[in-house]
């Protein structure tokens, strides 16, 4: 009987079978590479933990989809930030943001950064250390955060610009742009709440996302977009003209990692882009689910037919599954606000007239 089921089994269900291996084979493999990494980062934890004064503080995933321990360290008016990680050992590996807490006589109180060292670059490490050292600083007594562009890095100071720029801070040169200042007013620029205006809505979709409640922040993520491409496009009125047209340039997909190719279907054509994001945007926001309807959106091309969120825990930022004839785009709640919310502050920023933004403005802070 059991050579019979399968014959049976081996002759009219053989693609069937083959897919469940497939299936199978790849969640094994997932669990194990799940199960090494956790044993590294419990390794990285120890060795954060054996340093005096040292606590982790939160644990993120940067753009090479690299968990990295964030540990803050705060002895007397020292203030670090370091990330620690099976790639960052060595005490001088470590990327970091240092600064002092200052108490100048008859001055205001403010922090000192003294320096910020990443030597892996465009991963995201500078900007998860940032986050976490502004969300520090805002809890001191603080006045403002200042420091130095010295002449000695002038050769980068267009990153260092956009860098500091991207998180709110004010970014001055001499005439001759050697050499410069930067500045983050931390009493002016918030509320008990927290940030003002447009920026009140970025800091809620990362409180959110603390405090796991992810459809919130990516609900709410989703409809920054919204906003920031009535601002830059006013003439425009079809939200599916101008909502795609935003996230195109302002959103930077060029780090965006994505399979290939996932089991017999090429997915060259769809990796996440403007018309991706704002499916997902259409299947949160309106429909309150997973479907994607591809022809509404104009995307005839599309081939994802339903979205599926996962949480900031997973080790990836998005990829694509099939089931028959189902293709599932699962996204990382983490990286899609961390996306959105990066391109929303550096757009916002940089806009001259904020005032154009008041209109959206909701809350009366």
């Amino acid at each position: 009987m059991g050579s019979i089921k399968a014959w049976v089994l081996k002759t009219f269900y053989k693609d069937e079978i083959a897919i469940i291996e497939r299936e199978f084979s790849r969640k094994v493999k997932e669990i194990q590479y799940d199960c090494n990494k956790k044993v590294k980062l419990i390794e990285a934890a120890r060795s954060a933990l054996s340093e005096k004064s040292q606590s982790i503080v939160g644990i993120e995933m940067n753009k090479s989809e690299e968990e990295v321990l964030v540990v803050q360290r705060v002895y007397k008016d020292d203030i670090w930030f370091l990330l620690y990680s099976d790639r960052y050992k060595a005490i001088n590996q470590h990327p970091r943001i240092m600064a002092t807490y200052k108490h100048p006589l008859g001055g205001k109180e403010h922090i000192w950064i003294d320096d910020i060292l990443v030597e892996d670059e465009e991963i995201g490490n500078g900007s998860i250390l940032m986050n976490y050292f502004l969300s520090y600083c805002k809890t001191t007594s603080a006045e403002y955060i200042s420091g130095e562009l010295s002449p000695k890095d002038a050769d980068h100071f267009d990153r260092s610009q956009h860098y500091y720029e991207k998180h709110g801070f004010e970014v001055t040169f001499n005439d001759d742009r050697t050499s410069g200042g930067i500045k983050y007013e931390l009493k002016n620029n918030t509320t008990e709440a927290g940030p003002k205006g447009m920026l009140r809505k970025v800091y809620e979709v990362r409180r959110a996302l603390d405090a796991g409640a992810y459809q919130a922040a990516v609900a709410l993520a989703l409809s920054l977009p919204d906003i920031c491409s009535q601002v830059e496009f006013p003439s425009e009125d079809k939200v599916g003209v101008r909502y795609p047209q935003w996230c195109n340039k302002y959103i930077d997909l060029n780090d965006a990692k994505v399979p290939i190719k996932d089991q017999d279907i090429d997915f060259s054509d769809n990796e996440l882009n403007e018309d991706t994001i704002y499916a997902l945007r259409c299947a949160v926001l309106h429909s309150g689910n997973d479907e994607v309807l591809a022809q509404k959106h104009g995307q005839k091309n599309l081939k994802i037919t339903d979205f599926k969120l996962v949480t900031p825990d997973r080790n990836f930022g998005y990829r694509y599954g099939q089931s028959g004839t189902d293709v599932t785009c699962e996204i990382n709640v983490k990286y899609i606000c961390d996306l959105i919310c990066d391109a929303v502050e550096k757009y916002y920023n940089g806009y001259a007239n904020k005032t154009d933004f008041d209109r959206f403005d909701l809350m009366d802070s």
